[in-house]
């Protein structure tokens, strides 16, 4: 499951080979809850420091602020107004003095919309689901139902987006509760949410590894080639 800054999508991969018939995508990433949060930021009356754009605060203030109602959305909003502790609820603004402090749980509002997209500030995005939604979307595709419950027991969770606190509980939780509808059989305990902690960089460790890989080294020309044959 990988959330990137266009949107999340959900490839399922077996003995290393991608299964492109079952992959699947939205379009809610990190750049529509960057806008969300500069609409949240907007309604409680904060103003931008001049030369800062507003997609740049809502981004500053979404990574500062944003994190995941782990099960209940409406519960977990109402204790985050209530308490004065947990979550980080103030982000400065660069340039100036300006803070904006997040007292209507802009930060739990904000990423809602990764698993309600009913919840979108400025609107609903037509045609897109939940990532929990998306991921069994994806299963469904797969014909054979032992390789679904195998899949769910390693779920994998990358991207830029993906590095919000709780969101691997909450996306564990809703899986285990919908799994049973798309694997009979598999047991809800085995269901299991993978989240490294450099999962940001994943693709820039992959791509790493297989610049180093003896085979790619053959199929690449080298300078004093490309420039004597040119491209192919």
């Amino acid at each position: 499951v990988s959330l990137g800054e266009s949107g999340t999508t959900v490839v399922p991969v077996d003995e290393g080979h991608p299964q492109a018939h079952s992959a699947v995508r939205n379009s809610i990433g990190g750049f529509a809850l960057s806008n969300a949060m500069a609409l949240l930021m907007q309604d409680a009356g904060c103003m931008v420091p001049e030369g800062l754009t507003w997609p740049i605060a809502g981004r500053l203030a979404k990574e500062r602020l944003g994190h995941v109602a782990t099960k209940d959305f409406e519960i977990e909003l109402r204790d985050d107004l209530s308490s004065i502790a947990g979550q980080p609820r103030c982000c400065e603004l660069p340039g100036s003095s300006v803070a904006f402090e997040a007292k209507a749980g802009e930060g739990l509002r904000c990423t809602e919309q990764l698993f309600n997209p009913s919840s979108v500030v400025g609107g609903e995005i037509r045609g897109c689901v939940g990532i929990s939604d998306l991921a069994m979307n994806s299963l469904r595709l797969q014909s054979d139902i032992s390789l679904r419950g195998k899949m769910l027991e390693n779920i994998l969770l990358v991207g830029g987006s993906s590095m919000f606190a709780g969101l691997q509980e909450r996306l564990s939780h809703e899986l285990k509760m919908k799994s049973p509808w798309v694997a009979p059989g598999t047991k809800v305990e085995n269901v299991r949410v993978h989240a490294l902690a450099d999962r940001d960089i994943l693709a820039w460790l992959g791509g790493a590894a297989l610049a180093e890989c003896d085979v790619l080294r053959q199929l690449c020309t080298s300078r004093k080639d490309f420039f004597k044959n040119g491209p192919v």
